[in-house]
């Protein structure tokens, strides 16, 4: 006996017992002929489906009443063309009371469907005709179809996984991925370029406020190195609450920046466009050197003409745009660049920088800019111990990448033909081109990033001795490591360390924004206390902290020199 003839027997053994009298008994006979009918009126015989309807069926009254259902729930017949496989609207009026059997509750239907195929849930017919995101699939070539796929029968008179009802017409759902598979890469750094400017420009300032007092909202520094430090965590609920950790770290030598002008934004339609632009009367070489490709071939006159108007006329060309900021002007930012004489670096230019200022009335803003002209302004007056902070640079270039490195895909096995180190599918033939979504080789790194809230761990001058001391750890160290930081050397200025890493590599400048957001958590919220900063050799596996430690130990590698 087959295994449908078995099923089928199974079946009316378990209705009988229930008592069902809803569903006829159903001959092999009557299958068999139902079936050649419903192949003849053009239904897909792979879809496996046979329903013997009562002899006094009526057709048309029973199209009606399925017309009427749909229209109050909203639907139109299109609806239910585009789940029906048939080729004729003709077709379809003798082919919808086979498909929609249950929902009616017409007595004297038997349905019974064999090849099934593996499924998950099942779903009513109009029940997935009002859910567009349900997709079957075919029981025989297991390709997704407009219509209806076939189900095991012993899950005939189970629950709709959408409207919950126990009892109605079955259809089996396409089948979904049994593995877990995100796309590999974000869409979100599109594209992969390289950086237009190599300082990290400022998309966007804090939101102003006029209740709180003017301040600046962002700082240049130039990235050192890392070390690491020991804290003692202090955060309520955790397991390592009041044991020591240790964490990684990133020094950025800040020294004082220099302010120069001052900008004024009007705000239009199409955003903000400056109004104008006030710059101090003396400016110093470095800064001059950005204006310049070529500073030692050219004949060094920029802003000497623009300086002659702060001393033409008692300076009121200048005091005239100032006071045009004041009354049309919205925004106002002010121009800042570093030193970097004052560093380690070889580079002489400068970089320069608009910095908006933030609190108070723009005329407050203006006269807060103005006053600062050139005066040079400390990283301590912007930023405190346990702030968060944003820094934005552009990142370590990595060159031409394949997908693997680039986009993090899995290698191909091992055998794979001409390389293994690619995506296997690029897509599929038509559209005939490859979309944008498709990892594919090209440039790493050297990218512009925003990576937000980094907690300022401390704020030092390199030149103090004790610059790397802590309350635990009296002993006399800068913050300089033993032999510098490699590839960048001494810390000389201001600096502040900075909880883990941030983009780009020693020597790249970096901005450092303060923080759109409102941080209430404890974490953001807690006060950090170091025990212990590392500053042993970076080149290498450094074991003493300071030269006097290792000379106390080693004992002095050459005698002292003695000068007559």
């Amino acid at each position: 006996m087959s295994r449908m003839k078995k099923r089928v027997q199974r079946q009316k053994r378990k209705r009988a017992d229930a008592n069902d009298t809803s569903a006829a008994d159903v001959s092999t006979q009557d299958i068999e002929e139902h079936q050649g009918q419903l192949i003849e009126r053009g239904l897909d015989e792979n879809l496996h489906i046979i329903c013997v309807p009562p002899p006094d069926l009526d057709w048309n009254r029973e199209f009606q009443v399925i017309e009427q259902t749909i229209i109050q729930k909203g639907g139109e017949m299109s609806h239910l063309k585009r789940a029906l496989p048939t080729r004729s609207p003709a077709e379809i009026v003798q082919g919808v009371p086979f498909w929609y059997k249950n929902l009616i509750n017409a007595p004297g239907y038997a349905l019974y469907v064999y090849k099934p195929t593996e499924c998950n849930n099942w779903v009513h017919l109009l029940c997935a005709m009002w859910t567009p995101d349900v997709m079957f699939a075919d029981s025989v070539t297991m390709k997704p179809v407009e219509g209806v796929g076939s189900l095991p029968l012993s899950r005939y008179e189970s629950r709709c996984s959408i409207c919950d009802e126990v009892k109605g017409y079955i259809l089996s759902p396409m089948s979904h991925c049994k593995f877990e598979h995100p796309r590999h890469g974000s869409l979100g750094f599109l594209p992969r370029k390289r950086a237009a400017s190599h300082r990290g420009k400022v998309k966007s300032f804090p939101k102003d406020d006029a209740k709180k007092p003017v301040h600046l909202t962002a700082f240049m520094g130039y990235k050192a190195g890392m070390t690491h430090i020991v804290r003692e965590l202090d955060r309520p609920g955790s397991k390592y609450h009041k044991r020591e950790i240790v964490e990684a770290t990133t020094i950025i030598e800040t020294p004082p920046m220099v302010v120069v002008g001052v900008v004024g934004y009007v705000e239009t339609p199409r955003g903000l466009r400056s109004l104008t632009t006030v710059w101090a009367e003396h400016l110093s070489d470095e800064v001059k050197r950005r204006f310049y490709k070529n500073w030692y071939r050219s004949k060094k006159k920029a802003f000497t003409k623009y300086a002659k108007k702060h001393s033409e006329n008692n300076g009121q060309s200048i005091a005239r745009e100032l006071e045009r900021i004041r009354k049309y002007c919205t925004v106002v930012r002010v121009l800042a660049h570093t030193q970097l004489r004052n560093t380690s670096l070889k580079q002489k230019k400068a970089h320069l920088m608009e910095i908006q200022v933030n609190g108070g009335s723009v005329a407050e803003k203006v006269d807060f800019a103005h006053g600062l002209f050139e005066k040079t302004v400390d990283v301590n007056s912007l930023f405190t111990q346990d702030e968060n902070v944003d820094v934005i640079g552009v990142t370590k270039g990595k060159g031409y990448e394949g997908v693997t490195a680039r986009w993090g895909t899995k290698k191909l096995p091992r055998k794979t033909h001409k390389g293994l180190r690619k995506v296997a599918c690029i897509g599929a033939w038509h559209p005939a081109n490859v979309m944008f979504t498709v990892a594919r080789s090209g440039q790493d790194g050297y990218h512009h990033r925003t990576e937000l809230n980094k907690k300022i761990y401390r704020i030092g001058n390199g030149a103090d001795k004790a610059s790397a001391s802590t309350e635990f750890d009296t002993t006399q160290k800068a913050i300089t490591p033993m032999g510098g930081f490699p590839h960048y050397g001494v810390v000389k200025n201001d600096f502040i360390m900075i909880k883990g890493s941030c983009p780009g590599v020693k020597k790249r400048v970096l901005t450092i924004r303060k923080s759109h957001q409102i941080h209430t958590s404890r974490r953001d919220l807690e006060k950090v206390t170091l025990k212990f900063i590392d500053t042993s050799s970076k080149f290498g596996h450094g074991n003493y902290q300071t030269a006097a430690e290792r000379e106390a130990f080693e004992g002095p590698k050459k005698p002292p020199v003695v000068y007559y």
